[in-house]
């Protein structure tokens, strides 16, 4: 029996300790024909997940749409076309969930790219990810993990932070 083709390629969150490979990781998925893998860009589930109101209850898209163009916009010139966004969510009302929101921004990103399947890379956020598998059933999330103290070595000759700042990637990687 043949596996459901949305199955196969359901959204995807890639998370784990930064000098980790996620990036390498993230950069390898988004060259297959299938899937656009947005990496550290918007962090949907860091910065807006539960943040713009209760999920199917009035939640403030417009909101949570002029936060992120802006963030988008600002740090690494992506440009979101709201107007795109709220037509295709105003079938659900007051009623639109995260879920439908995120998979309606990576949609236009992916699309955009000429690709059918959206996924994010986040640095850090495993603990977003029952979140992400409760909006999405059929989608995989990969959670890279590395030992603290290569993620420390690594990251003290790679960093610019001054001093011994560099000290806080083992702090980090055990959060």
């Amino acid at each position: 029996m043949m596996e459901n083709k949305a199955s196969l390629f359901a959204p995807l969150f890639i998370t784990g300790t930064y000098r980790s490979g996620s990036t390498l990781l993230s950069q390898l998925i988004n060259n297959t024909p299938e899937y656009y893998i947005m990496y550290d860009s918007f962090n949907l589930m860091r910065y807006c997940f539960d943040k713009y109101g209760v999920d199917g209850k009035n939640i403030d898209l417009k909101k949570l749409l002029d936060d992120l163009t802006v963030r988008a916009l600002q740090r690494w010139k992506i440009k979101l076309d709201q107007s795109d966004i709220f037509e295709s969510l105003a079938v659900y009302g007051s009623e639109v969930t995260y879920g439908q929101i995120f998979d309606k921004i990576m949609l236009s990103q992916a699309f955009g790219h000429g690709k059918a399947v959206w996924g994010e890379k986040t640095t850090m956020a495993w603990l977003q990810v029952p979140d992400f598998l409760n909006m999405y059933p059929d989608s995989k999330a990969i959670v890279i993990y590395r030992d603290p103290r290569a993620v420390l070595a690594s990251f003290k000759y790679m960093t610019n932070a001054p001093g011994m700042n560099y000290l806080d990637a083992i702090f980090n990687s055990n959060a």
